[in-house]
């Protein structure tokens, strides 16, 4: 009810039984004092990087579900960027395998779009679709709109998800950071805005003569947060989610190294905090979803910003979760944003 209460909270094999304001009085019973502290449901993250089969030296199973369990997720859903790619269900069965070897939480696997997320042959979305909770190319968008509209009347015909990152590589001309004033200012060479929403427009367009439901990974301009929202007032069955970080940093903010540098970019003022351009997308959590593992953030440090890529490391990530406070404000005083609910709840 997006209300906070004191209340006990009964708990027996593994299960809450009742919730009471008042002490349960039972003679065998474990107190566990919370006092200052808040009791949540599992959190959900509905976009991490699992990296196993084919990239184990920066992520397992094994690992990062540990890792999501301690930060209080109880449920993942690992990107399909793996060797094999989970294309088929000859490639998926390695990860199912894994997963239930060695996933400590539930683990919902994604299936890729295309064959190896090369855009140019579907996958065999048909024998994956009982095994995986939607279908992505993560990391690449789907260049041709003809194949992602047949991917979109597969997935509804199958009642899957197609989860996009939008990307149309023939606007991006090589660009690396954000295409402001921070990279005419240094040489750089910028990615436009238009990269991303220009991907997510021809989306919806599609999502409307599809009928699929579709969601957008990491947004990260205020035009796709501005198309989605029209599209979602339209009645589509459309939602996205962003990152903390591209709700707190800026392309204003860069420095000459690759600490910041991701993909999609930091972007403009606009996406920061504060902005209410921003409150209609679900944060994502940032377990495992800055997308990037150690090995590239350890080079990082060290190689130009035109050749690096980052992530934002524990301490950089803490300044986004310092923000949620504002982010929830202006979530409540917009009144029509997508709860995490509901993404979780389609997929």
């Amino acid at each position: 009810k997006g209300t906070a209460e004191k209340l006990s909270v009964l708990v027996e094999d593994g299960r809450i039984v009742s919730l009471s304001k008042e002490a349960p009085t039972l003679s065998d019973a474990r107190v566990i004092e919370l006092k200052n502290g808040s009791l949540f449901p599992g959190f959900v993250d509905v976009h991490v990087h699992l990296r196993e089969p084919g990239f184990s030296y920066k992520e397992t199973i094994a690992t990062g579900t540990r890792a999501a369990a301690h930060g209080g997720f109880t449920a993942v859903c690992p990107m399909p960027n793996l060797k094999p790619v989970p294309d088929s269900l000859a490639h998926l069965r390695p990860q199912l395998e894994a997963i239930a070897r060695d996933s400590v939480i539930h683990t919902y696997p994604y299936g890729a779009i295309t064959v190896g997320e090369q855009g140019e042959t579907l996958a065999a979305l048909e024998e994956m679709a009982p095994h995986v909770v939607a279908f992505s190319d993560d990391g690449k968008g789907v260049q041709d709109p003809e194949k992602m509209k047949q991917a979109m009347r597969r997935a509804k015909a199958l009642g899957k998800l197609i989860v996009a990152h939008c990307e149309d590589e023939s606007l991006i001309q090589g660009g690396y950071i954000h295409d402001g004033a921070y990279a005419k200012a240094h040489g750089h060479r910028g990615n436009p805005s238009a990269s991303e929403w220009k991907q997510v427009e021809r989306d919806l367009a599609l999502v409307r003569e599809t009928g699929c439901a579709y969601h957008v990974c990491h947004v990260s301009t205020k035009e796709s947060v501005e198309l989605i929202r029209s599209a979602k007032r339209e009645g589509l069955d459309v939602t996205c989610e962003t990152a903390p970080h591209y709700l707190v940093f800026h392309d204003g903010m860069l420095q000459e190294d690759g600490r910041f540098k991701m993909n999609p970019p930091s972007r403009r003022l606009e996406m920061a905090v504060g902005k209410k351009a921003v409150v209609l997308v679900v944060a994502a959590a940032v377990a495992a979803g800055a997308g990037w593992g150690f090995a590239e953030w350890q080079k990082s440090r060290e190689a130009k910003p035109s050749v690096a890529w980052g992530s934002v490391d524990a301490r950089e990530v803490s300044l986004a979760f310092e923000g949620s406070g504002r982010i929830a404000e202006l979530l409540r005083e917009e009144g029509e944003a997508v709860k995490a609910g509901d993404v979780i709840g389609r997929l």
